[in-house]
């Protein structure tokens, strides 16, 4: 059968992999060559500060910069790992604004473009702070826009949990920029974009903000602004400030909802998935937590249009959208190989933006599931987009009127294809993967979904084999189990997720066959996926803490054990919720002006509680002031630079668990599966305990036995000994019958040659006598000739007589007359 879309020769894969696997150790080392090279180089610059090396520095960074390899900053390596903290030492030990800074913020540029780097960045490697030291006046548009790009990447989402240092500096410098209403447009729209980031569920940052800045005239100010995007994030701004600002006025909701739509299509034509993705993460979670935008959502009834605008972005982008039923599976596993990550990212973010459409049933969307399916059937086979693409898929499955015959024939077409999916778990190397698994969990979704529709029930059911099922669970029951260490994906939180999808689409089919209840009670007995549902009670999302919940009902008491047992092994990030303080103050002044301010105070004191304060002397006033504004600024520079010192030492804390944390998820799965091991020992020892102790029962039947057949032995020796004397005297005896037998021999011997002369005698003479008897036939034969011949000659003789008598008697008679 041939092979669908780009996968139609699977020997090419073989080949390629063939011919990779020789080359693929150069070509790793080629890669990461000028990261080493740039991270012994920093390591030398920091330890002997030569100018030399510092050269060489820019030109490796300026090489990086420029690179189209974006897997190089991927952080789960060693190499990206040490290249991200060479970054950042640097950059702590620099000048603000030198020219290897502003190298260092091309090369991290470029690392945003991946992903996952610019998630590390944000979170574990904590560039803010020195990003914030390099903000000025006096930059250059150009470099304004370079900083504020990468701002606005390491902080979309950023989760800040005390004051960070420069982050007030960086606050007040982003809103003199926007109050300035830069003549370049794009710094003004970066910079509100970065400071709703930083505000974006921060309450320091908004406090720094609110301390440092007249919010109401700040946000009047803002509202005059114009533009899409900046207008966008004038109402995200507004909405994050709404607790303090005060009142929010109702049009706002309907022009922030309107403005999303409008921003969507913009950045999605641009393919800028950075903002597209932030626009859309910010619209969903004030949707849902907040009642006014519930309503204006309810209200708006511009969807079909809006989201149908969206799609039309990817028709005229050349993208599937409308596929022919019969040709379904063919054309939707090809895909154009010219697709960037960026728009891979775009890809995603619209089809989570749709997810959250259908789940919140806006008007008019049920409308577009014709268009939604195939867009999301088409980006289900690329590992990107395919998590999203099947939510859209289950949601559509959950939502729809089981009487639109049309959308759930698209999904009945599609269940081959679904099939063949599913069937990739049974690749080990493909299991290993988080992606993977976040997928094949988002379809097995999809599925329990389709079987609680009654006109697909049966047709899914028919297709849905156990061995698919063997092989999601054969990482976690089987003896290559990935809790020894080889692989950590049966620890993540994906793959327990996995499992809770797989058991819960189990207890869907165990509703309707005896069979498949039977494979979910054996999996139930098991003690690894007890543990896998209490890690699902203590980690999962709410819709998997569920399930679990409904599953651990049939085996309480062993999920409750293991989870007793999972407390000591899980470990929190104490980073988050650290309370750093420090006794400023202490020491600050001086021991004499010390004396002389509690002098000062003593007086005014007494001056009050005489009532005299008008006698007090205004300098005296004046120098308690300037003694408690010395003493204040003092403390704050103090604890400004405890804080930074603080949040050195924090971060550095947070290098080192991104290193531990791996191998602490390494040494929990090991201690897991000695567990296991151990327990598997453990009932092992008990069964040779249990074969032992019937074998010692066995041993004593038997020593009973044997002295049994000991004594009967003994009797039977005995009469063996009468035997064997018995044996003796007819040996005796049979010694002389043996020679009488000889003699006997002899006798017959004799006997037999003279019989064996007779009988030669007899046969001679039996010869004789056949020959006498042929003879005597012979003559017996002769005999009766003659006797014939005799015969004959008698008849003549008589023939004659008679003639010669009738002769004779004529002639007498003839005489006589």
């Amino acid at each position: 059968m041939e092979m669908p879309g780009n996968i139609r020769n699977p020997n090419l894969f073989g080949s390629i992999s063939a011919v990779n696997s020789l080359n693929g150790s150069n070509n790793l080392e080629n890669r990461f060559l000028k990261m080493k090279m740039l991270v012994t180089a920093v390591e030398q610059y920091l330890e002997t500060r030569n100018d030399d090396q510092l050269n060489m520095i820019n030109q490796y960074l300026q090489g990086l910069s420029l690179s189209l390899d974006l897997s190089l900053y991927d952080p789960d390596t060693n190499m990206a790992g040490n290249f991200f903290l060479s970054i950042y030492e640097l950059m702590n030990n620099l000048e603000p604004r030198s020219l290897t800074s502003w190298h260092c913020v091309d090369v991290l540029l470029n690392c945003c473009k991946n992903s996952g780097a610019r998630k590390a960045l944000m979170t574990t490697y904590k560039f803010l702070p020195c990003l914030a030291r390099m903000m000025c006046d006096q930059l250059a548009t150009k470099k304004k826009v370079s900083l504020l790009r990468l701002m606005q990447n390491i902080t979309c989402g950023i989760k800040i949990q005390w004051q960070i240092p420069h982050i007030t500096h960086l606050i007040t410098s982003l809103c003199k920029w926007i109050e300035r209403q830069q003549p370049d447009h794009e710094v003004l729209e970066l910079s509100l974009a970065v400071l709703v980031n930083l505000c974006y569920k921060n309450v320091s940052s908004v406090y720094i903000l609110q301390h440092h800045t007249d919010l109401k005239k700040f946000i009047r100010m803002c509202l005059s602004l114009k533009g899409m995007i900046v207008e966008l994030y004038v109402c995200e701004m507004a909405l994050i400030l709404e607790d303090i600002s005060g009142y929010i006025p109702g049009v706002l909701f309907p022009k922030l909802i309107d403005n999303t739509f409008m921003a969507c299509i913009e950045t999605y034509r641009k393919r800028d998935n950075l903002v597209f993705k932030q626009v859309i993460e910010f619209f969903m979670v004030f949707a849902k937590n907040n009642p006014a935008m519930t309503s204006a959502l309810a209200a708006y009834d511009k969807y079909g249009e809006r989201v149908g605008s969206i799609l039309e972005v990817r028709t005229k982008q050349g993208l599937l959208l409308e596929i022919p039923l019969k040709n379904h599976f063919s054309q939707l596993i090809e895909r154009s190989s010219d697709q960037s990550d960026q728009d891979l990212e775009c890809v995603e973010a619209l089809l989570e933006f749709i997810d959250f459409l259908i789940e919140a049933k806006v008007p008019q969307i049920s409308s577009l599931y014709g268009r939604i399916i195939p867009l999301a059937l088409n980006w289900m086979q690329e590992m990107t987009t395919s998590y999203r693409a099947l939510s859209v898929l289950r949601d559509i499955a959950i939502n729809v009127d089981q009487n639109e015959s049309k959308i759930l024939e698209f999904l009945m077409a599609s269940l081959r294809m679904f099939m063949f999916t599913l069937k990739c778990c049974q690749d080990e190397k493909m299991m290993a993967s988080t992606e993977f698994i976040k997928r094949l969990g988002a379809l097995l979704q999809l599925l329990t979904a389709m079987i609680q529709v009654e006109s697909m029930r049966e047709k899914v059911m028919q297709e849905i084999q156990q061995d698919v099922f063997r092989s999601i669970f054969a990482s976690l029951l089987g003896d290559s189990s990935p809790r020894s260490g080889d692989s950590p994906s049966s620890c993540k939180i994906e793959a327990v997720n996995l499992y809770l999808y797989a058991l819960a689409l189990l207890a869907k089919l165990a509703e309707r066959s005896n069979e498949w209840l039977d494979y979910l009670n054996e999996l139930l007995h098991d003690r690894q996926i007890h543990v896998v549902i209490a890690q699902a009670i203590s980690r999962s999302p709410p819709n998997v803490k569920q399930l679990a919940l409904e599953l651990s009902l049939t085996c309480s008491r062993k999920v409750s054990s293991a989870l007793a047992n999972l407390q000591s092994f899980m470990s929190t990030d104490t980073c988050g919720h650290l309370n750093i303080s420090a006794d400023v103050g202490v020491g600050l002044i001086p021991v004499v002006q010390s004396e002389r301010l509690n002098i000062l105070l003593e007086n005014i004191e007494k001056a009050i509680a005489r009532n005299e304060i008008d006698n007090v002397a205004t300098s005296e006033l004046m120098e308690c002031y300037n003694f408690k504004i010395s003493y204040l600024a003092q403390a704050e520079r103090a604890a400004l630079s405890s804080l930074e010192a603080s949040t050195k030492h924090c971060t550095h804390l947070q290098h080192r668990i991104s290193r531990l944390t791996p191998e602490n998820a390494r040494l929990q799965q090991s201690e897991l599966h000695i567990t296991r091991k151990l327990e598997e020992v453990t009932t092992k020892a008990e069964d040779l305990e249990n074969k032992l102790r019937n074998f010692r029962n066995k041993c004593d039947a038997e020593k009973g036995r044997y002295k049994v057949l000991h004594s009967q032995f003994l009797e039977k020796d005995k009469a063996l000994g009468e035997c064997r004397a018995s044996l003796a005297d007819a040996e005796n005896q049979l010694a002389k019958l043996q020679s009488a037998l000889e003699d006997l021999e002899e006798t017959r011997k004799k006997q037999e040659k003279q019989e064996q002369l007779a009988k030669e005698q007899i046969t001679k003479a039996e010869e004789s006598n056949k020959n006498l008897a042929t003879q005597i036939q012979d003559l017996e034969k002769t005999l009766r000739e003659k006797e014939k011949l005799l015969k004959d000659t008698r008849i003549d003789l008589e023939l004659k007589t008679n003639i010669i008598n009738n002769i004779t008697r004529m002639a007498t008679s003839s005489l006589a007359r």
